[in-house]
């Protein structure tokens, strides 16, 4: 398989916030590998695609109106880096919605 380019990069990250901002938990999952592992403070050791999105549909439903906005992107074939900032426009009492 050959490395991504940059602008496969890029097209990955745009995708993937485009899927964040629409709440699309099966495209979410999709992003992972399936036999992916996620560490979470909020929903603790997730293995595998199936239980990773679990843990986005749990998320969405605690934050409904949840946002990715992104503040910078590194491109760095094969890797990439993105910062981001994420809020909730209504209060949450579990969380103060910045993450």
């Amino acid at each position: 398989m050959p490395e991504p380019t940059r602008d496969d990069l890029q097209a990955i990250v745009e995708r993937h916030l485009d899927t964040w901002q629409r709440h699309d938990v099966p495209a979410l999952a999709g992003f992972h590998s399936a036999d992916g592992v996620v560490e979470s403070p909020m929903y603790g050791t997730r293995r595998g695609r199936i239980e990773i999105e679990e843990a986005y549909r749990a998320f969405f439903k605690s934050f409904p109106d949840a946002r990715m906005d992104r503040e910078a992107i590194l491109i760095d074939p094969p890797l990439k880096k993105e910062n981001g900032r994420g809020a909730c426009p209504r209060p949450s009492p579990i969380l103060n919605c910045r993450f």
